[in-house]
């Protein structure tokens, strides 16, 4: 299918907004934004601005969606390793920390405000097809349980461990981007650690 010049212009004009709400909510915070603020850095008109946004949360939810896109391809780029999936689980859990120290705007916009166009994408779809981060964890935590590294003898049992995965790297994100901050490289070894000794307390 072929785009016109008109549409690329327009995406590019949408992907520019993005980015300035994007620096917006990095310097004033979520609450800091507003569409005639946004409209004033990109030089454009309030007016002209709902063609591309109808509202607040609207952007909010396009920057949420966007950043979590980026936050599933950060997970996804993580090589499976069938032979190691308990090293595999490791990655996939500082893959989720750099994530969270390389895009600390996206990271707090995915997870502190989802809106409900969003919120579907985020967690459990129940779905073994979906391509979400969500399901990233869950493979990996499948390769554990076949590999004979987990107990688990049902699905919920699968579920309660990346769970409990999800929680305690989230936790551990959290803490890099603000009470650790600047100390990312001190702090790898200590979460590569901290990482492999959680999959000690779901082995057989």
């Amino acid at each position: 299918m072929t785009v016109s010049p008109r549409e690329r212009r327009k995406a590019r004009t949408r992907q520019a907004v993005m980015q300035a709400a994007l620096e917006m909510v990095r310097e004033n915070g979520p609450n800091g934004l507003s569409l005639r603020a946004v409209a004033k850095r990109v030089d454009y008109s309030p007016a002209a601005l709902y063609e591309y946004f109808g509202s607040k949360d609207e952007l909010m939810d396009a920057l949420c969606l966007e950043g979590y896109q980026r936050f599933t391809a950060y997970l996804q780029s993580v090589p499976v390793d069938a032979a190691d999936p308990a090293t595999y689980l490791v990655n996939v859990g500082l893959k989720y920390i750099d994530f969270a120290i390389a895009n600390p705007e996206h990271f707090r916009l995915i997870f502190d405000r989802i809106g409900e166009n969003v919120r579907g994408t985020i967690g459990p779809s129940g779905s073994e097809e979906d391509d979400s981060a969500w399901n990233v964890l869950i493979n990996a935590v499948r390769m554990n349980v076949a590999a004979g590294n987990f107990k688990a003898e049902t699905d919920d049992d699968v579920m309660g461990i990346a769970l409990g995965c999800w929680q305690m790297v989230h936790g551990m994100a959290i803490m890099q981007i603000t009470i650790f901050a600047g100390n990312e490289d001190a702090m790898r070894m200590l979460n590569e650690q901290t990482l492999r000794k959680l999959q000690v307390g779901y082995r057989p």
